[in-house]
């Protein structure tokens, strides 16, 4: 999954979930947005994993929760881990996250 080749539709239309562009918004605004690993798990598959690579917001959303299960639930735990992992070894330690309730 890390590389975008979750087979996740990244399509912005999904059935039953809108129009153009409803996916994401409903992701990240609507009904997905109490529980965003949820609604991305039930993202139907566009492609066979491993066989397409796009972009995939539900992907990033299932890694994301991933990473805070595994690091910890609590805000500075999350920062940490990104700071230490990602932004430090780029110099880029001045960026400030905000996160999902979930």
């Amino acid at each position: 999954m890390p590389n975008m080749t979750s087979g996740i539709s990244n399509a912005d239309f999904l059935p039953g979930v809108g129009g153009p562009g409803q996916f994401v918004q409903q992701l990240l605004f609507g009904k997905g947005a109490k529980d965003l690993n949820a609604f991305a798990a039930d993202a139907p598959l566009g492609h066979p994993p491993g066989t397409h690579r796009a972009y995939s917001t539900a992907t990033s959303s299932l890694i994301a929760g991933v990473v805070g299960r595994t690091v910890g639930d609590d805000t500075e735990s999350r920062s940490a881990f990104i700071h230490r992992e990602l932004l430090d070894p780029i110099g880029a330690g001045d960026i400030v996250f905000e996160f999902d309730h979930g």
